[in-house]
This record gives structure tokens, sequence and C-alpha cells, in this order.
């Protein structure tokens, strides 16, 4: 097989293998190919890139699983979801599985390179309910500077400063607040939204002022991870404290009883994905 060609594996391949297989597996692809297709199930496919440390993640199935688990019991038909920092994909194609024909899926990825693989990703699963969008959320409209790995740690492309990878490329950005992008493609309603931006989350948040105050504001599953918040010149604990200022409660999910458990503040979150919402009860509802 020449290098650049592609693999596909079939069967749920990501959940029914060990962990250790799907390690040896991964090195043999990237030995032979620049990507895999994996099945997800509900008949959609990811296509993973052996060049990424995320897809490898993803591949030997250690990614957020308990998190995928949440958005695929929270979301339902007609529902509408942002998936905030998308990278290749992932929580958008399982949200596009959930929401059906009659629910929306709005991707936003701000690196071009990644942004390409995500565009990739909806048109193999023909995702007609599903658009991405090539820019970044933040609390002004405007332009950054992201900073890009090169070197596989694209998980932590960040406008801040990234946690992992030893190279990068400086990338220029166009950024517009939540509450803009709203206005502007008159969304009326979101159910959920997913933010994971390396640290930028406060930003995001900050930017979406009119969304998260409003009495309709969308249930979020927000990323909480210190060394990122601190790399951008903020802390979680502010990003706890701003969401309780717009009203939401937080929560743990708890994947074995299908439940949300209540989430005090703590002093450090070293990395955890948190559950914040305005209607408790109306979550557990939905994820039972």
């Amino acid at each position: 097989m020449r290098q650049g060609d592609l693999i596909h594996v079939t069967k749920n391949y990501i959940l029914n293998i060990s962990s250790s297989k799907r390690i040896n597996e991964w090195r043999s692809i990237k030995e032979k190919a620049d990507s895999v297709v994996v099945d997800l199930g509900n008949k959609m496919s990811l296509k993973l890139y052996t060049d990424s440390v995320l897809s490898e993640t993803i591949y030997v199935g250690r990614f957020e699983n308990e998190e995928i688990d949440f958005v695929k019991r929270h979301l339902t038909s007609g529902d509408v979801f942002l998936d905030i920092g998308a990278n290749v994909g992932l929580f958008t194609i399982v949200g596009a599985s959930k929401v059906g024909p009659k629910g929306r899926v709005y991707s936003f990825e701000p690196v071009k390179k990644t942004f390409g693989r995500l565009t990739e990703n909806i048109n193999l699963n023909n995702l007609n309910n599903t658009k991405a969008y090539n820019l970044g959320l933040s609390n002004e409209d405007g332009e950054l500077e992201m900073t890009t790995s090169a070197d596989g740690f694209d998980a932590w492309n960040s406008f801040g400063k990234p946690s992992a990878g030893s190279s990068f490329i400086l990338e220029k950005v166009p950024t517009f607040k939540l509450d803009s992008w709203i206005a502007d493609e008159k969304i009326a309603h979101v159910s959920l939204v997913k933010i994971d931006v390396e640290g930028w989350e406060y930003n995001v948040i900050l930017g979406a002022k009119s969304l998260l105050s409003s009495d309709a504001a969308p249930d979020l599953l927000v990323e909480f991870t210190e060394e990122n918040c601190k790399n951008a010149g903020f802390s979680c604990a502010v990003l706890y404290d701003i969401l309780m200022k717009y009203g939401y409660q937080m929560f743990l999910y708890d994947e074995i009883k299908k439940t949300i458990i209540p989430e005090s503040k703590r002093k450090v979150y070293t990395h955890m994905n948190i559950v914040a919402t305005k209607n408790p009860e109306r979550v557990i509802k939905r994820i039972k």
C-alpha cells in the first residue's frame, strides 16, 4: 500500500477491540496510510489522520467517551447543536446523527487545515443538516492570531499559548462573538452547545452574553482545564463564576447512572468537562 492511501475499518472498530490491539493497529496504519475511516455506528463514519495525536486518541478509544455519551443522550430530533472547537468533527457527526433531518448542527473550527478535515468528514457522511464555519468565536468581532501545531498536536491549537507541542505556526483567524453570529444567521433556538477551545472558553462565553443570559439559554458542555485557561490569561474559577452570573448551575455527568451530579467550584480543574444548565430537570429527563 502506498503512503497516502486510505484504510477503511468497519464494525464499530473503536468499540470492539482491546486498547492494546488498537494501539498496535494504529501503528500499522500509520506506516501505510495518511488516514483511516472508522465506523461510529448509526451509519456514521469518521476519517482520522495519522499525523494527528487527537486522531490516534480517538482511534484507540480513550477520547471523551463520557462526553460523547452525554451528547448522544441529550440531543433528540429537531434540536440545534453548536460544536465550538469541532476539530475533525467527532462531536459534529454524533450530534448530526441525533438531531436528524429536522435538526441542525453548526460547527466552528478556526484552523484552515483542520477545517478542511472537518469538511471532509461532513461530506463523507452526507450531512445535509450540518454547516461548518472556518472562524473563531471570542469576546469581540475582529481577528486574532491562532498558534497552530506543526507536529501533530492539532487538538491543542489555541488563541492563547498551546499546552502541548513544540513546533508551531501562527495563523490569522477571523473572530466573531457568538451573539453576533446568532443574530447574523437568525438562529431562533439552541438546544446544546459544546465549548472546547483550549483555554479560550471564557472569551467565548463573554461573547455569548445575550444567548446565555436569556431564559431560553441552551445547555452547555464546557471544558475546564486549568493549564489551558492560565495560558490564555484566565482560570477555571473565573469561568465557573461567569456561568453562575448568567444563571447556570454546574454538574458532572455520571455515565453509569445516566444522571448529572451537582459540581461545586473547585480551586483547580486539571481536566474536566462540565455540564452547565439552567434547567437540571430537563437535562435529567433527556439523558435517562
